[in-house]
């Protein structure tokens, strides 16, 4: 199940930008199929694609220890200050 959430929280965030912001134990139920079904959707968001090329990029940098690759994404997000 927790693989489950993980694939449907990157999925809302960078494949169609919009996410449920507050993915809790209160907030998920288990259908009888096994699947995973978001409710209360009153904190939701939404993320520009340059903001999901950004956040791809940043993961990219850490797992290949890129630091030029991660502080160009950070500044790109607005995480850091140039």
């Amino acid at each position: 199940m927790v693989r489950t959430g993980i694939k449907c929280c990157v999925n809302q965030l960078l494949d169609s930008g919009y996410f449920h912001a507050d993915p809790h134990r209160g907030n998920l139920l288990r259908t009888p199929e096994g699947g995973l079904a978001f409710i209360d959707f009153g904190n939701m968001a939404d993320v520009t694609a340059e903001e999901r090329y950004g956040l791809i990029g940043l993961v990219f940098g850490l797992q290949n220890k890129d630091l030029d690759l991660i502080s160009d994404n950070l500044l790109k997000l607005g995480f850091l200050e140039d």
